[in-house]
């Protein structure tokens, strides 16, 4: 009983090695010996319209095999080559260029800066004194700037300002004397000599208190540092002035002030026994010839009678008055009458 089947079906897979199958169809045999029935002559297929018999069919199942997952294939794609087309770019266009604008300079007022702390302002350093402003002591003395153009007044530039021998800062901290004067003292010798030849002191005059400026006795080969030898030099014929022995104006009375010189005066005396003086007195020309004389004699007198007094011979000294006929300055000045006004003593047999 051949049968002839007509039908679909489809599968689906579920996952690896498994899938799920479903078919139907109809199924139709060339007689009617099928299902054991025969038709009657009206009951035809009727699909055939013949004594055929036929049947429905539907299947679902489950089919299991040992498949593996393969990759899925590289799929390469294949460009086709394209001659690229000459581009030409587009002109570049320009950017601005910002400047920024400068960070400001602070303003400095020099005329109130004072880099070197010196006392002295930049302004002033630069413009008007030409000192270092960076260098609290341009030349080197020992004294800032400030302190030698406000205080002192010496020159900033120059580290001894007067000369003589000595730094300013070392006269001013060191010796006290005075950076604009060479002779602080007065006493012929600048201070630089002072301190740093004569070892005399250049704030006193006389440093060896015997009476004679150190300069004096520098020029005329005396020690300055030696009294004993400020009175007199032991050789006949020389004469000195007792500087320091003064009196009452107009009179020849002694004044306590010159004790000290007549003093030393009698230790000289005393210590040469052989030693003969002439006590000679000078005057001014204030007042007449006469009367100076007379003036000039009394004073000559009182010193020779003082130191006989003391103790020395009277027949070695003798005193004699010359008035105003040997000045040794001008009698114009008072500094000069002065120096008129005098006791000189000479070495004689």
């Amino acid at each position: 009983l051949p049968l002839m089947p007509l039908g679909v079906g489809f599968h689906t897979r579920i996952k690896p090695g498994m899938k799920l199958e479903v078919t139907t169809g109809y199924n139709l045999s060339n007689s009617d010996m099928l299902d054991g029935l025969n038709r009657k002559p009206d009951e035809m297929n009727s699909y055939t319209d013949k004594k055929q018999d036929g049947f429905f069919s539907l299947t679902v199942g489950l089919s299991f095999s040992n498949e593996r997952q393969e990759p899925a294939p590289k799929v390469v794609e294949t460009v086709p080559y394209v001659k690229p087309i000459p581009v030409t770019p587009p002109a570049p266009v320009p950017v601005p260029v910002v400047i920024p604008e400068p960070t400001p300079v602070p303003v400095v007022d020099l005329s109130k800066l004072d880099s070197d702390n010196d006392g002295l302002s930049d302004a002033d350093e630069i413009d008007k004194y030409k000192t270092d402003p960076q260098n609290p002591d341009t030349d080197g003395d020992g004294l800032k700037d400030g302190a030698e153009v406000t205080k002192h007044k010496t020159d900033p530039l120059n580290p001894d300002t007067d000369g003589d021998g000595l730094k300013d800062g070392a006269e001013v901290t060191i010796h006290d004397t005075d950076p604009l004067n060479p002779d602080t003292d007065g006493d012929g010798l600048k201070d630089g000599a002072e301190v740093l030849t004569h070892k005399t002191n250049p704030l006193v005059k006389d440093t060896d208190k015997g009476t004679v400026d150190d300069g004096k006795e520098v020029a005329a080969g005396t020690n300055p540092l030696d009294p004993s030898d400020d009175v007199f030099k032991l050789e006949e014929g020389k004469t000195f002035t007792l500087d320091g022995i003064v009196f009452e104006t107009g009179k020849a009375t002694i004044l306590p002030a010159s004790e000290k010189i007549l003093e030393q005066a009698y230790g000289v005396l005393a210590a040469n026994p052989n030693l003969n003086i002439l006590i000679t007195g000078h005057t001014d020309s204030v007042g007449s010839a006469s009367s100076n004389l007379s003036l000039s004699q009394r004073r000559a007198d009182a010193v020779m009678n003082w130191l006989i007094k003391r103790g020395i011979d009277a027949n070695r000294l003798k005193a004699e008055g010359k008035g105003l006929t040997k000045p040794k300055a001008t009698n114009s000045t008072p500094e000069g009458r002065q120096i008129n006004r005098r006791i000189d003593f000479e070495v004689v047999h």
